[in-house]
């Protein structure tokens, strides 16, 4: 999308990083490429609801398509639990993996459900 500074996906791997304890941290808000608002800060980005759904692609088109983002992480931003299901570290296809939905704006934006790691699913990217 040609898009300049540095971006992080928003997802956790059983052992290593989250978003709570790799990403830097902003009370500014956080923006769509669109320029739409999601959450005005880290403590509203974090706090069980966002202002509007993740639901623009990083070129600033509506997004289409499927729904589920892998993810991994609960709403406070922390890691899904020792035993989670990330399609071992998001290396495997077999097994399942913790996804969000992009149409959401309440927590299941980041914690809904499993999915097969067989399947596609997109992923959340957060400048830093």
């Amino acid at each position: 999308a040609s898009m300049t500074g540095t971006f992080r996906a928003w997802i956790a791997v059983a052992a290593a990083t989250d978003p709570e304890s790799s990403f830097t941290t902003s009370v500014s808000d956080y923006r769509m490429p669109n320029g739409t608002v999601i959450a005005n800060g880290w403590t509203d980005l974090t706090d069980n609801t966002l202002d509007n759904a993740l639901n623009v692609y990083e070129t600033g088109a509506a997004a289409a398509g499927a729904t589920q983002v892998w993810t991994n992480v609960l709403e406070n931003s922390t890691r899904e639990g020792p035993n989670a299901n990330d399609c071992g570290d998001w290396i495997f296809t077999s097994g399942s993996g913790n996804i969000g939905l992009r149409t959401s704006a309440t927590g299941t934006w980041t914690n809904d459900a499993t999915l097969s790691c067989a399947s596609s699913a997109r992923l959340y990217c957060f400048e830093q």
